[in-house]
């Protein structure tokens, strides 16, 4: 009987007790509540699923049915212990994931050697993995996911030779990793983040895994060189670790089907991976936190989109980024290198697809500008805390949409042809005097935060009469005086901060009819 996906509602009518010789039972997705009945009597019962309603309370007995093959409870709000399985030998498929169920996984389970799939992932089940899994050469399909189960993976899991998927993530397992694990030939998803695994990586990997995350651990020592087997992976991550070393460089040729390498929050050393443009298929590269230094290589692979290097010990010019053959990287939209110690860009003329480039805490001067400018169609700049100095040079940046200046030397603007500007932070530097008409020129400009900046003397009204869609304006602790100008052609303003000036108005005569935020303090 299958009467899935109806939107029937109310409890499961204990009525079904009378069809004895029911063989299969659907009752998923559905807006049932309340208990599970009393289902003992179906003992020629083979396939039940009650998955994804709002059924609540313990799982009644099995007991008398031992020609169970499928049960899908999951994704429902039962609670209370998983009962026992002794007799259930038929049973290939468990899943009970998406509940509430507490207490120990049973010993019990050994019985059910049959199972091909078993999911207990995200309840709230404590103490340790049963360490019975000897005869179990059927499971393909484990995950244990968000628990809180302790203590070591078992050792029979060496054992289970079909099993090709195993997530025991986000719980509080720890000990060593073991070899047998890592150097499976069958598995191809090893999800193991969030617990508190130690010591070093067996250097044992084999070539059939796809899918690897052993992110957020305590695991030291070296990356193994034996990731060079893994011609299929497409997923690594070893973030949040104490890895040391350097990244095997050799290693990485073979790994032509990765797509996402995620390395950061270690204590890797080094250079920059120079071998990195044979990830023919990466699209996702953080190496971030960690202490590589030296220079960047400018060979990347031509499917990259995403570059993440902050915070570590980089140094000297950027290069020009090109993939293979000097061609485009027409993927690549994000670079991130906040906090290194890089010093000069070279021209970027292989980047049509950049739209941001992050480059606050650098020391950066505005000999950065005319290769900036080269790339066509960047969107978000951010130097924050850059050494900029003297005044900022003439921009022309068409498609130019975040511009982030904060806390640096500058002291003077140019002209500023950024027709698609609409934020603009300028904040904590060391201009000198009053606006400039430059702003005039920021007609899409709806953010601006002057805030700290040194400016000085009266406010002209037409300094923003250009700029008619601005929404949110600082002017605060600055050394502004005069009379408060209306500002009358900012309509759209909501947001406006102007204290700790030395204005002399005390009730200036503002026109803002969309005014919601008003700091004056004069």
């Amino acid at each position: 009987m299958n009467v899935s996906l109806n939107s029937l509602n109310g409890s499961i009518p204990t009525s079904l007790q009378n069809v004895s010789l029911l063989s299969t039972l659907d009752m998923s997705s559905n807006l049932l509540n309340g208990p599970i009945p009393d289902i003992q009597y179906f003992e020629l019962l083979s396939y039940l699923d009650l998955s994804t309603n709002s059924l609540t309370g313990p799982i009644p007995s099995f007991q008398n049915m031992s020609v169970l093959e499928y049960l899908d409870l999951s994704n429902n709000h039962l609670n209370g212990s998983i009962p026992d399985f002794q007799d259930m030998l038929l049973l290939t498929h468990l899943d009970l994931s998406l509940n509430r169920f507490t207490g120990s996984i049973p010993s019990s389970i050994q019985s059910s050697t049959s199972l091909v799939y078993l999911n207990l992932g995200v309840n709230q089940l404590n103490g340790t993995i049963p360490d019975n899994f000897q005869k179990h050469n059927s499971l393909s399909y484990w995950n244990l996911n968000l628990n809180a189960l302790t203590g070591p993976i078992p050792s029979s899991v060496q054992n289970l030779t079909s099993l090709t998927y195993l997530d025991l993530s986000r719980n509080q397992l720890s000990s060593p990793l073991p070899g047998s694990l890592i150097g499976s030939s069958t598995l191809v998803n090893l999800k193991l983040t969030n617990n508190r695994f130690n010591g070093t990586i067996p250097d044992t990997f084999k070539s059939s895994l796809r899918y690897l995350d052993l992110s957020v651990n305590q695991l030291l020592g070296n990356v193994p060189t034996s990731i060079q087997n893994l011609i299929y992976l497409t997923y690594l991550s070893i973030s949040s670790n104490w890895l040391n070393g350097t990244i095997p460089n050799d290693s990485l040729q073979n790994l032509t089907s990765l797509q996402i390498l995620y390395l950061p929050s270690n204590l890797l050393s080094g250079s920059f991976p120079s071998n990195i443009y044979y990830l023919t298929s990466l699209t996702f590269l953080d190496l971030s936190y960690n202490q590589l230094a030296g220079s960047l290589t400018p060979l990347l692979p031509n499917s990259l989109i995403y570059m993440k290097l902050l915070r570590n010990k980089f140094s000297g010019t950027v290069p020009s980024f090109s993939g293979p053959n000097g061609t485009d990287l027409t993927n690549l939209t994000i670079i991130d290198l906040q906090g290194n110690s890089l010093s000069n860009i070279a021209p970027m003329n292989h980047l049509p697809s950049l739209i941001t480039l992050l480059l606050n805490n650098n020391p950066f001067g505005n000999s950065i500008w005319p290769s900036l400018e080269q790339i066509p169609n960047l969107q978000t700049i951010e130097g924050y805390a850059c050494p900029f100095s003297g005044t900022l040079p003439t921009l022309t940046m068409t498609q130019l949409q975040y511009l982030y200046l904060t806390n640096t030397q500058l002291n003077g603007l140019s002209n500023l042809n950024l027709p698609s500007l609409h934020t603009l932070y300028l904040s904590g530097n060391k201009f000198s005097g009053t606006l400039p008409a430059v702003f005039q020129m920021l007609t899409s400009l709806t953010y601006l935060d002057l805030s700290s900046s040194g400016f000085s003397g009266p406010i002209s009204e037409d300094v923003f009469n250009s700029t008619t869609s601005l929404q949110t304006l600082y002017l605060n602790w600055n050394g502004f005086s005069g009379p408060l100008p209306s500002f009358r052609y900012l309509t759209k303003l909501f947001i406006l901060q102007v204290n700790s000036n030395q204005f002399n108005d005390t009730s200036p005569d503002l026109y803002l009819p969309s005014l919601l935020l008003l700091y004056v303090s004069l």
